[in-house]
């Protein structure tokens, strides 16, 4: 089977490939258990965007480079810079009232 790239994160930190009608995104940082930064996340959000207009694709598999983690979660430390600039991700912001049953 053809292997195709006709797309590509902005990121080498996932690797893109369409084998026919499988679309396979790969979270490529084994070094650290595969912890997603935001760079990850904006390229898996393309992948996604990319996938989703793209009627030769049927279905995306994710996967984790190495043998240790598929997705280890967020880069330690990443996450407070961001939170400053965007205030939909700051701590403390207003929740949705849920009753307790």
């Amino acid at each position: 089977m053809t292997v195709e790239t006709d797309f590509a994160p902005l990121t080498d930190e996932l690797l893109y490939e369409r084998r026919g009608a499988i679309a396979i995104l790969t979270f490529n940082r084994p070094e650290a258990r595969n912890a997603m930064t935001w760079a990850m996340y904006q390229a898996l959000y393309d992948a996604c965007e990319h996938v989703d207009q793209d009627d030769r694709v049927r279905v995306l598999v994710l996967r984790g480079a190495g043998d240790k983690a598929f997705v280890a979660g967020t880069r330690r430390g990443g996450a407070q810079a961001h939170d400053r600039d965007d205030p939909r991700l700051r701590r403390g912001r207003r929740r949705e009232h849920r009753p307790r049953l």
